[in-house]
Order: structure tokens, then sequence, then C-alpha cells
């Protein structure tokens, strides 16, 4: 499969801004990382909580807009999607993070599975 293309991306570079404001705003986010939807053909910042099983998507949405407006982060919050820890997506990007893991971060390998690929340089701890 080929890398997608990185025309049509978004600034990766909001996406650790984004995880930052995120732990500030004391949620619980366990992970994120930008993930191409080949479906959609469009990249994604998507965010791991536990927050959706206890608050549920309506307030795990708002208060991650919050936290991004609160931080000046210039991510649309259209392109947050919100996983929780067990789900598929989420474990896309946790098994990307255990690829590169031995070999610390800023690795850039791209793993792909469920018509989702994930960067591993763009993933956050």
């Amino acid at each position: 499969m080929d890398t997608p293309t990185l025309v049509d991306r978004p600034d990766f570079d909001e996406g650790k801004k984004a995880f930052d404001a995120i732990k500030a705003a004391s949620i619980p986010i366990d992970l994120a990382f930008w993930a191409y939807f080949s479906d959609s053909s469009e990249w994604r910042f998507v965010a791991v909580t536990s927050w959706l099983e206890r608050r549920g998507p309506n307030e795990t949405y708002t208060a991650i807009r919050r936290a991004l407006r609160q931080k000046d982060v210039k991510l649309p919050l259209r392109l947050v999607t919100v996983a929780r820890p067990n789900e598929p997506l989420a474990r896309v990007g946790v098994n990307a993070a255990q690829v590169v893991h031995p070999f610390g971060t800023g690795q850039d390998w791209t793993v792909s599975t469920l018509n989702v690929t994930v960067n591993t340089k763009y993933i956050y701890r």
C-alpha cells in the first residue's frame, strides 16, 4: 500500500499542541495520533480517552473544543475523532506506537490497517 499523499494534510504540528492542551485541561488522554482514513481521503486527529465511557461523546467533544480554544490551537473540531481505549481505531494507534517504541520517538514509519494509516512520527503520549 502506498503512503497517503501529504498534499492535503493538516498542520501536523497542531496535533502536538492539541495533545498538550487536552492534557492541560485534565481530560484523561491515553494517546493521540494523526490517522489517514482512506475511505474519506482525509487526515484526522484521533484522541484516545476513557471519558467517552463516563461522560459520553457530547461532553467529551465539548471539553476538547474548550481545551483547544483555551490554548489557541488551530485545529478544527471537525478533524478531531475521539475513541475509547478498547475500540479498534484506538488499537491501531496503540499498535503503531508499540511498533516504534523500541526505537524511540520521532520515527517516520507508516502502519496501515482497517483502511487507516498512521505515521508513527505523529503519535503523542
